[in-house]
């Protein structure tokens, strides 16, 4: 069970693409998000305490994802503050 749970986050994990995200518009960026979501659903949900060492997976997940978040702010707070000068 543990083994399969694993292989499942893995999938979504790797389908979310946070390490490589899709142009914004794409449905490459939709099948992304729906992974994104399904995972963080599944993290969520009533049965995430069977999630085991699958929890390091999404916790990657959210932690680079969090790190894009992040640097796109970064650039857009660049951008505006080269703009303006």
């Amino acid at each position: 069970m543990e083994r399969l749970t694993e292989s499942l986050v893995d999938a979504l994990a790797q389908a979310a693409g946070v390490s490589k995200p899709a142009q914004p518009g794409t449905p490459a960026e939709a099948k992304q998000v729906a992974a994104l979501e399904a995972l963080l659903q599944l993290a969520m949900g009533p049965r995430a305490g069977l999630l085991g060492s699958g929890w390091v997976l999404v916790l990657r997940t959210l932690s680079a994802l969090q790190a894009l978040q992040v640097s796109a702010q970064s650039l857009v707070c660049f951008a505006f503050a080269t703009s303006t000068a």
